[in-house]
């Protein structure tokens, strides 16, 4: 399901740092991301983004965007994870 903006930047978790992870290899590569740097990533491809559905929210990653690199699974609120 394709979220707007303000959806999306909502939920987001409170703080200064956001944490993400990405398919890397033979598995999944986290790091956290400065908060406003999520924020830009988030309007520059809005247009891929879409809520988590299965492990990833399970694993409170409840956002995801497609940016050049490939899927970026973004740390949500625990509601909107849930």
């Amino acid at each position: 399901m394709s979220l707007d903006f303000d959806k999306a930047v909502a939920m987001l978790p409170d703080g200064d740092r956001v944490h993400t992870f990405r398919q890397g290899g033979m598995g999944l590569i986290g790091a956290d991301w400065p908060r406003e740097k999520i924020v830009e990533a988030i309007e520059k491809y809005l247009d891929t983004l879409n809520e988590t559905t299965g492990v990833s929210k399970g694993m409170g990653h409840g956002l995801v965007l497609v940016d050049d690199t490939g899927p970026l699974f973004i740390e949500t609120r625990k509601a909107d994870a849930d």
